[in-house]
Parts: C-alpha cells; sequence; structure tokens
C-alpha cells in the first residue's frame, strides 16, 4: 500500500469523495483545502483522504475507500498514516453523522473520543436529508484523537 499527496487534478477524486460526503456542492466547498492523499493498492486507486488544519488540530475532513475495498483494514491504515504524517499537531479531530453508526464505531475503535456536537448540521447545511440505517442524519458528532509525539497513535 501506498499512501501519495495528491497535487493536481483535485477534481478526478470527487467520485471517491462523495462516498464520504453525499453532497457534492459541500465537498466542492472544500476540495481545494489541505493536503488530499491518495490510497494505492497494487496500482489502483482505493481510497482518498483530505485532510485540513483547523484551530490548531488536523481534521480528517474525508476519509473514503472504495466500496468494493471496505472491511478489509485500509481506512484503519489509511487513518494510521495520517496520525503519522500529522504527528507535529497536537490533535486530530473528525465529524461523522448521528446516523453514521459504522462510522461512530470505527473511529472510537481508532481511540477517538467524541467531544463535541454540531446541532442540527446536516439539516441547515445539505440540501437534501441524508438517511442510514433508518436514521436521518441531523447532527455531527465530533471525535478527537490525542496524536503522540513519536508518531503513532498509541491503540493501533
Amino acid at each position: 500500500m501506498e499512501l501519495k499527496k495528491v497535487t493536481t487534478q483535485r477534481q478526478d477524486y470527487v467520485p471517491l469523495l462523495l462516498l464520504a460526503d453525499e453532497d457534492e456542492a459541500v465537498v466542492h466547498s472544500y476540495l481545494h483545502e489541505g493536503d488530499l492523499f491518495e490510497l494505492i493498492e497494487a496500482g489502483e486507486r482505493i481510497g482518498v483522504a483530505l485532510c485540513i488544519e483547523v484551530d490548531g488540530a488536523i481534521e480528517l475532513k474525508n476519509i473514503a475507500i472504495d466500496e468494493m475495498h471496505q472491511g478489509r483494514g485500509y481506512g484503519k491504515w489509511l487513518v494510521t498514516q495520517l496520525c503519522r504524517h500529522y504527528s507535529e499537531y497536537e490533535r486530530a479531530i473528525v465529524g461523522t453523522a448521528n446516523s453514521s453508526i459504522s462510522n461512530i464505531a470505527f473511529y472510537q475503535k481508532l481511540g477517538f473520543t467524541l467531544y463535541d456536537v454540531k446541532w442540527h448540521y446536516f439539516t441547515k447545511h445539505y440540501a437534501q436529508p441524508i438517511i442510514e440505517d433508518y436514521i436521518q442524519a441531523q447532527h455531527m458528532l465530533m471525535f478527537e484523537r490525542t496524536l503522540i509525539e513519536n508518531g503513532n497513535c498509541s491503540s493501533l
């Protein structure tokens, strides 16, 4: 596996980014911010991550693994690599919808803890309702993970 920083043609990554953020207008609002990375396995692009600095923390703004490759540990590997890459930051943060049950479990398994709720975020900022597991996305749950000085996330 290889994690490569993307320096051009960010538009080409929108289809993958839409796996993690269903509103194309919202994706375009942050597409050209921060650092964009692609996850390559056997010459194939199977994942993407977009990270932005926010108030002295690094936000994992969008992390997506191609649907054919999900459930194989690529997401965990990607988050681990991002923690190492951004080890100069005190913490990493990530937001996910209250309806994203699998994402909530995923981030907690990786040592992220809930620290804030952005109430009514999805009903205010998204044109269409998002439904996951028969639950409407309404609030954004914000999770944080302290980054260890040597670049490792201790629970990974």
